[in-house]
């Protein structure tokens, strides 16, 4: 697949998800011009609302549009 011309695409993947490797998201953004993969260092199959890093990264990114200037999201510190 290539996609071109399309507004920048965020791609989010996990180190260790079992159903959607990050290689997958890799992958796909390799096809698609201008987007980008940010990589949460951790278990489960999605980082949103389980990672501050990658949940800031993609709120600001469905709010204004730009991408994170981050490329990973290491595993929040235990609380």
């Amino acid at each position: 697949m290539h996609v071109r011309d399309a507004p920048p695409v965020l791609l989010v993947g996990n180190t260790h998800d079992p159903a959607t490797p990050l290689a997958w998201a890799k992958s796909l953004s390799r096809g698609i011009r201008g987007s980008k993969v940010l990589a949460y260092d951790g278990d489960g199959h999605t980082a949103y609302l389980r990672n501050r890093c990658a949940t800031t990264g993609i709120d600001d990114y469905l709010i204004t549009g730009t991408l994170p200037t981050t490329d990973s999201c290491p595993t929040d510190p235990p609380k």
